[in-house]
């Protein structure tokens, strides 16, 4: 066993030059680490020699190599700290498996192995077995025999939890597989604390104490009192408070703990992305009942220029935002901004009037001006795009509202800071004052901030404005779609079916009247009306519904003595017999007697009956009838020879004023 190296082997081994290494040597003899060593260097025949033990970890492994290949011994099947153990022991044990076994000179070196152990200080101490039994594992088994065998457990960490519970199993005597079952059972619970919404680990050590003590009673007999965990092992599992938030706040969780991806804008025009939602306005106003209120905003942001279009409503006790509003204000902003070619909409119930999406979409897909983005999209979200549920982050506009709010609302009387519940007012312990103009001024307040935020340069913008944004898109040749309001009432209409009078029909408690109606009195038409602006109602030919007959505007009412209203009933009716005349001018007149007479020449006159049988009388009756009649006659002829005839003047139906009948004369009198 070689425990010394010359300069030379040094030097080979290290890889240095002759001059380097004596360098090396002679600084390590005066007390100067190598390599983060202390090498142990005496002199050997007047010779620099290093003692193999000292040398740096990876040298001393390619020392035992060295000697196990010179030895042509096979190394193939281990690495790493196995194969680093089996070299070295082979290097102490490699002259005396040269020996013939049960020799003189086998022992001989064995004693020899110990004894060196024993002398040198840097070197553990091993016994004569110890050497032995590595002889023997090495002639049975060869190289991989001396190596360490691999832990059954190797990369599990034994599981431990606390050095009072440790000390509990030690005192009686727990297995390490109970043990282990027993740490599950209570890791498991203080995970299931955090992950259920605990608040603090303190109220996890209290928790946990109290099943520990339960299942140490219920499984090893335990009474145990004081505690048994303490801080540092439930924080160890505060990482499952995660599955709380995600369950119980969704804020917090799309806040904090939800993956961000970057977006860019540079693919966008203005108009081709849109979104729309609805926000609070932080800024405190009273109704002309005196009651607070806080205004709401339908807001509309461009993705790509940054713009902020915004409708103030200030709603009723009770009321909430509905659909007819939002309707009212994209209208607006259609008519202000251009038609859009794509919208992100929240999923609230304000945004799903089926018919105004609808209409929007058969708009925006005729939009010329669209570019190959949008083209580009899923069918399903080409013009149309709903944000998830709590997804604030995914919508610009919500980071705008911050900025717009504590940038420029916040100079505005009557704001209150965003927290409601903590209100800014001027004086503590007093309510915030509230605006103190008129809504009409309030308007003009927030569009001056507006005005004042779309002309300063913004950090998301390169330091442009919004409105010099949109300058520059308008000088590459940019151009905005716009919709005439027909056609957008048309497009947002809902449909109902009315019945047609006189010209008129009824929508929502008012009468609608055109002259195209006048000739489908009594029947029922299809008629379409956008219930955010019933201005006009759209009707259908009722000979066929695809085609539109007309739009209906609301028909005026007059005064009792005013001359409008006469003059208005004077052309309805010459409407009216325009539209007679119309229909008489096609058509001509005709004899309908004569016309019955033809059509009934042309038909099948009535057939002769047959008779199958004859019934007739009786002989006794007929004899009775004959008797009767003659009974009859004779009555008749005694009762003109007993009240023979006088002469009377028959009664005329015609009577003369002349007359000198004296009933006539009394009656003519009376």
């Amino acid at each position: 066993m070689q425990t010394l190296l010359s300069l030379t082997e040094f030097q080979r081994l290290a890889g240095l030059s002759q001059k380097h290494a004596e360098r090396v040597l002679s600084q390590a003899a005066s007390g100067q680490a190598w390599r983060d060593c202390q090498l142990e260097v005496s002199h050997s025949s007047g010779e620099l020699a290093v003692q193999v033990a000292s040398l740096p970890a990876d040298l001393k492994r390619d020392h035992y190599l060295n000697q196990a290949q010179s030895d042509g011994v096979h190394l193939s099947g281990l690495s790493g700290r196995q194969l680093e153990v089996a070299t070295y022991r082979y290097s102490v044990i490699a002259r005396a498996v040269r020996e013939p076994k049960k020799s003189q000179a086998r022992s001989s070196e064995i004693r020899r192995i110990v004894d060196w152990f024993d002398s040198d200080p840097f070197a553990k101490k091993v016994s004569p077995a110890t050497v032995r039994r590595w002889i023997c594992d090495y002639e049975s088994g060869g190289l991989s025999s001396l190596a360490p065998a691999s832990r059954c457990d190797k990369g599990n960490k034994r599981a431990k939890l606390s050095r009072r519970f440790d000390q509990l199993m030690d005192e009686q005597e727990v297995s390490d597989e109970v043990r282990q079952a027993l740490i599950g059972q209570i890791q498991q619970h203080i995970a299931s604390l955090w992950a259920s919404g605990s608040t603090g680990w303190a109220d996890v050590v209290r928790f946990s104490e109290r099943f520990i003590a339960d299942l140490l009673h219920d499984q090893l007999g335990l009474q145990v009192s004081g505690p048994i965990i303490n801080r540092r092992t439930v924080e160890a599992y505060r990482n499952f408070r995660i599955v709380a938030i995600a369950e119980q706040d969704a804020k917090q969780f799309f806040d904090l703990f939800l993956p961000r991806i970057k977006r860019t804008r540079g693919d966008l025009r203005p108009l081709d992305l849109v979104i729309g939602d609805v926000h609070p306005i932080d800024i405190m106003l009273r109704r002309d009942d005196g009651s607070e209120v806080y205004p709401r905003a339908i807001a509309w942001s461009d993705v790509a220029t940054g713009r902020i279009f915004w409708t103030l409503i200030l709603l009723a006790k009770k009321e909430g935002v509905k659909q007819v509003h939002v309707a009212q204000s994209f209208a607006s902003l259609c008519e202000a901004w251009g038609f859009p070619a794509m919208l992100y909409l929240d999923n609230g119930s304000e945004y799903n009037w089926q018919e105004m999406m609808h209409g929007f979409i058969q708009l925006a897909s005729i939009n010329p001006l669209q570019t190959q983005m949008v083209n580009d999209l899923p069918d399903e979200e080409r013009h149309i795009v709903r944000s998830r549920p709590y997804n604030a982050p995914a919508k610009s506009i919500e980071g705008l509202f911050s900025v717009l709010e504590q940038g420029y609302m916040r100079y505005l009387p009557g704001w209150t800071g965003g927290d409601r519940t903590n209100k800014k007012t001027h004086n503590v312990g007093q309510e915030p004052q509230a605006f103190t103009g008129s809504w009409e001024q309030f308007h003009t307040a927030v569009e001056t901030a507006l005005d004042y935020y779309h002309k300063k340069p913004q950090d998301t913008l390169n330091q442009r404005s919004p409105n010099q944004t949109l300058a520059d898109f308008i000088q590459d040749g940019w151009a905005a779609m716009k919709v005439s309001t027909e056609a957008m009432l048309f497009a947002f209409a809902t449909e109902f079916s009315p019945k047609a009078d006189r010209g008129r029909i009824k929508y929502n408690k008012r009468w609608y009247y055109h002259d195209a109606l006048l000739n489908f009195t009594g029947k029922q038409v299809k008629a379409k009306v956008a219930k955010h602006d019933p201005s006009l109602v759209f009707i259908f030919d009722p000979d066929n519904e695809h085609q539109l007959l007309c739009a209906a505007k609301p028909e005026a009412e007059y005064g009792y003595l005013d001359q409008a209203g006469a003059i208005e009933q004077s052309r309805r009716a010459g409407a009216l017999k325009r539209h007679i005349a119309a229909l008489k001018s096609y058509s001509s007149r005709l004899d309908m007697v004569d016309e019955m007479a033809k059509w009934s020449a042309k038909q099948p006159e009535l057939p002769d009956i047959p008779t199958r049988a004859d019934i007739t009388l009786s002989d006794d009756i007929q004899a009775m009838l004959q008797a009767a009649q003659k009974a009859r006659e004779q009555a008749i002829e005694d009762n003109l020879k007993a009240n023979p005839a006088t002469d009377s003047k028959p009664l005329s139906q015609w009577i003369s004023e002349d007359s000198e009948d004296p009933l006539i004369s009394q009656l003519n009198y009376a």
